[in-house]
């Protein structure tokens, strides 16, 4: 069956590579079917068991290269593999990534320095993201984020980031929305302050659409994240009650 279908601009700036991904199941084999529209050309690619390429994300890098986020063995980790459109060639497992980042939904979003940055679930039920750098390799692991969904699983559903921050919507039961602080991760492990604050610590309080945000501490999840929890409900609609850990 096919399962997914991505697109990566060619380099004349004209034309695009359709990749057509196809499986029998879940983790493969996988047939990939590369269609490139400016040449015509039909390139096939299969792969043994084990990758699991349900629900890719992927996004085109400043090098104009398809970076894309599947699973891969042992134990359904986080795998990226680069697609470059100049040769028509898919490369699994290009980077080295942390054994504890899984789940079966993975964002991959470019981040606004031109990093990478992938996200999944940790092993202890958390969401968890790296930092990718495309050019030299170096993978970056932020370990586990926010508080954990045990007994459930945790998915990554969506993420997002800025100048600071990592956003991931951690899932499912219940739903939190957490923001982890790349500055202060820094400082905390080089103790250099990259955003020029002196050691501030980021605001008390903050509100996001509507949502009560309190400030305070919170045994269920580590320093640097911001957790937003949708809960209960009253007659003038939700509330969301959040909590600043380590502020």
């Amino acid at each position: 069956r096919r399962d997914a279908v991505l697109y990566c601009p060619n380099p004349d700036g004209k034309t695009w590579d359709v990749i057509l991904h196809y499986a029998p199941q879940y983790g493969g084999p996988n047939s990939f079917r590369i269609c490139d529209m400016g040449t015509g050309e039909v390139t096939e690619i299969e792969t043994d068991r084990y990758y699991n390429v349900h629900i890719p994300k992927s996004v085109v890098g400043p090098d104009g290269k398809l970076y894309i986020s599947i699973l891969g063995k042992p134990h359904i980790k986080v795998e990226i593999c680069v697609y470059d459109p100049a040769t028509n060639t898919l490369e699994l497992n290009a980077f080295d990534m942390p054994d504890d980042m899984r789940g079966e939904t993975h964002p991959l979003v470019l981040g606004w320095d031109g990093m990478l940055y992938a996200m999944g679930g940790h092993a202890d039920r958390s969401v968890t993201a790296c930092q990718v750098d495309w050019r030299t390799g170096r993978v970056t692991f932020y370990g586990p984020m926010g508080p954990s969904h045990k007994p459930q699983g945790c998915w990554a559903y969506y993420g997002g980031v800025d100048d600071r921050y990592i956003y991931i919507a951690s899932g499912k039961v219940p739903w939190y929305l957490v923001a982890y602080d790349r500055n202060r991760h820094l400082r905390d492990t080089s103790g250099n302050d990259p955003a020029g604050r002196g050691g501030k610590r980021p605001p008390r309080a903050l509100r996001l659409h509507g949502c009560r945000i309190q400030s305070g501490g919170d045994r269920r999840c580590p320093n640097r994240v911001l957790v937003v929890q949708r809960q209960g409900h009253s007659e003038k609609g939700r509330q969301g009650v959040a909590t600043v850990a380590g502020a």
